[in-house]
């Protein structure tokens, strides 16, 4: 694609996405990708000894899948609406001033919080690809480290239509705090 073409082009015509179907990214050249929600996992309060169990337990349930595999990590700003629903529906039942501008002020700061972007929700995917014509086969991998991924103590589910749907608004809009794994609550915490 020359330079004036590229300018001049849609962004679907840039991105090598073709359609979501049976929960398959397909793609422009006719591969289908096929992903896991892992859940995502804190070292950050762990000894050596348990980073390194972990790991070895990790790389003893994955390697017999003998696949390559892409791991994408993604935040998003956490959206706090409903503890802030909570905390209002609670400052509205009491009567104490004390109280009701002690609430006032969590809620702000949970506000705030939200919108600064200090606080996110970290989201874990392990993606595997395989020719389109190949989708059975790439099922039974996906199922198979599902499968380890349980074996190794972590959860994991593979995605639907819906899920991939959503891992590509996180990708590709990734300043967007809105986009929710449940696209009928996206919105921006107001305070009364």
């Amino acid at each position: 694609m020359t330079k004036k073409n590229r300018r001049d082009a849609s962004v679907q015509e840039l991105l090598n996405i073709e359609d979501v179907r049976d929960g398959f990214l397909l793609t422009k050249d006719l591969q289908a990708i096929g992903f896991l929600r892992v859940q995502p996992i804190s070292v950050s309060l762990m000894t050596e000894t348990e980073k390194e169990q972990l790991t070895r337990r990790i790389t003893t349930e994955l390697s017999p899948l003998r696949k390559p595999f892409t791991i994408l990590l993604l935040s998003k700003p956490t959206d706090v609406k409903a503890i802030i629903g909570y905390l209002e529906e609670i400052k509205a039942a009491t009567s104490d001033t004390l109280r009701r501008d002690c609430l006032t002020k969590t809620m702000k700061y949970l506000s705030n919080l939200s919108l600064s972007g200090q606080v996110l929700d970290r989201y874990a995917y392990v993606s595997f690809t395989s020719p389109a014509a190949e989708k059975e086969e790439l099922t039974e991998l996906l199922r198979s480290a599902r499968k380890a991924f349980d074996a190794a103590g972590i959860h994991s589910e593979i995605l639907d239509n819906k899920g991939v749907l959503q891992l590509c608004a996180m990708f590709y809009n990734p300043a967007d705090g809105s986009i929710a794994l449940d696209p009928t609550e996206t919105g921006v915490p107001v305070l009364s």
